[in-house]
C-alpha cells in the first residue's frame, strides 16, 4: 500500500480561485444538445507551445457523446468575475442523448467516459488525447480517440471498442477489486497511468466471511506505445500489459473534515452563517457509515514531473449510484510513492463540496496551478470550471 488510511489531511491543501458555468456561446447545431455542459467528467489542456499555459481545454462529458472546447479571450484575467472564455461543442457519429425529456435515463446509455488524457501524436507537442469509458458496465468500454485536437480543421475521432482491454482490467482484482470504475488518466514518461476508483459496494458480513472482494482504489501503468497499437487494431492486436499496479488505501472522512475548514482570518457574520449551515450537513454526513465515506480517485494529470489525483467522498452506494458529495480533496505522489494529500477549499475557505471529475494544469493561468470541471449529476444543472490554487 501507498498510503495509510485517514491519509487524506483535513487541512486544505488547494483552494477555489474562480468559477464559471460552461454555458455554450451559441446554440447548437443540433436542438438535441443541452445548451450547457452538463457532466463534465474529464479535462485535458492543449497549449500553444510545448510547456506553455494551454490556450484550449477539451471537456469530455459522461452523459453526452460530444465533447466541449473552451477557449480563452486574450484580454481574460482573473481579476474579472470569471475568466473570458468561448464555450463550444463538437459531436461524435454517435446520436446524443434527447435533451428535454427528463424522464430518460442517461444512465443506461450513456458511455460513461470518466477519464481523458493528452498526448502527442507528433512528437512536438500535446496535440491529441484519449477518453476512456468508465468499465462499469459491459457498455462502458469505449474509448474515444480525437487526433490533431488543437485544430480543428484537422481534428479528427474515432470510436474504440476496448472490451478485451477491459476485461484484462477487470480480472486483474488487484487493479479492479470488487468493481471496475476508471476515473482518472495521465500520461507521464511515455506511461499511461490509470487510476480505479474504490466506490464499489461494500460486501456484507456474510459476502466478507466467503472471502468477497473489497472495492479498490488503485493506479496502474502501461506502455504509452502499447496502448496506442492497441487502439490501432482493437480486434487481433495485443492487449496492454500492466507494467505496475498499485493499490492505494485512501481511507475514509475523518470526523473533523465534516467541520467547515476555518483559515487564521476571521470569518464575517455571512461566513458564520454558512458555517452553521454546514455544520449541520456535516451532521448529517457523520451518520453515515465509514464505507459510504470512503475516499475515493477522481481524476489525474502529470504536473511538473508528478502524478496529482483529484479525490471524492461522495456517500453512495456502489459504483453506479450517485450519492451526496462529502468533501473534494486533492495529492500528489511523491518519488518515495508516498501520497501527500488535503483538502480543497472554495473561494471563503469554506470545505469545498462540488463534486469536481476533471482536472488539468493551468501553468499559471489566472494565476492558478490547475482548471478542475464539476460533475452536478443534474441534467438540468451547468457544469463548471474551476481554478485552483496550492495553498
Amino acid at each position: 500500500m501507498l498510503s495509510a488510511p485517514e491519509s487524506v489531511s483535513p487541512t486544505a491543501f488547494a483552494r477555489v480561485l474562480c468559477r464559471s458555468k460552461l454555458i455554450f456561446s451559441a446554440p447548437h447545431d443540433d436542438e438535441l444538445f443541452a445548451p450547457h455542459v452538463r457532466a463534465a467528467s474529464g479535462l485535458v489542456g492543449f497549449p500553444r507551445l510545448a510547456g506553455g499555459r494551454p490556450e484550449l481545454l477539451a471537456v469530455v462529458q459522461d452523459d453526452q457523446r460530444s465533447i466541449a472546447w473552451i477557449e480563452f479571450g486574450a484580454d481574460a484575467n482573473l481579476f474579472e468575475s470569471v475568466p473570458k472564455m468561448r464555450v463550444r461543442a463538437s459531436a461524435s457519429d454517435v446520436q446524443p442523448l434527447r435533451f428535454d425529456d427528463p424522464s430518460v435515463s442517461a444512465k443506461a446509455y450513456k458511455m460513461d467516459l470518466e477519464a481523458a488524457v493528452a498526448y502527442s501524436e507528433s512528437g512536438i507537442s500535446l496535440d491529441s488525447f484519449l477518453a476512456f469509458g468508465s468499465g462499469s458496465t459491459a457498455k462502458r468500454t469505449a474509448i474515444l480517440q480525437v487526433r490533431n485536437a488543437a485544430d480543428a480543421n484537422l481534428r479528427s475521432q474515432r470510436w474504440v471498442n476496448a472490451e478485451r482491454w477491459y476485461q484484462a482490467l477487470r480480472s486483474e482484482t488487484d487493479f479492479s477489486g470488487n468493481e471496475l470504475n476508471l476515473e482518472g488518466a495521465a500520461l507521464l514518461d511515455d506511461r499511461l497511468y490509470l487510476f480505479q476508483r474504490g466506490n464499489g459496494a461494500w460486501p456484507t458480513p456474510a459476502e466478507l466471511d466467503q472471502g468477497a472482494l473489497l472495492p479498490r482504489n488503485a493506479m496502474a501503468s502501461f506502455a504509452l506505445p502499447e496502448v496506442l497499437r492497441f487502439l490501432a487494431a482493437p480486434e487481433h492486436a495485443p492487449v496492454p500489459s500492466f507494467q505496475t499496479i498499485q493499490p492505494m488505501e485512501l481511507g475514509h472522512v475523518a470526523a473533523e473534515t465534516h467541520l467547515p475548514y476555518r483559515s487564521r482570518e476571521t470569518h464575517d457574520s455571512r461566513r458564520a452563517g454558512r458555517a452553521t449551515h454546514d455544520s449541520r450537513r456535516a451532521d448529517r454526513a457523520t451518520q453515515q457509515s465509514a464505507e459510504t465515506r470512503r475516499w475515493s480517485f477522481a481524476d489525474a494529470c502529470a504536473y511538473q514531473t508528478q502524478l496529482w489525483c483529484l479525490l471524492c467522498a461522495e456517500a453512495s452506494a456502489n459504483s453506479y449510484e450517485d450519492g451526496e458529495v462529502l468533501a473534494s480533496g486533492l495529492g500528489v505522489l511523491g518519488a518515495d510513492g508516498a501520497l501527500r494529500a488535503g483538502v480543497l477549499v472554495d473561494e471563503t475557505g469554506q470545505l469545498l463540496r462540488a463534486k469536481l471529475e476533471g482536472i488539468c494544469p493551468a501553468e499559471g493561468a489566472f494565476g492558478a496551478d490547475f482548471f478542475a470541471v464539476s460533475d452536478p449529476d443534474d441534467p438540468l444543472q451547468a457544469s463548471e470550471l474551476f481554478c485552483l490554487k496550492l495553498c
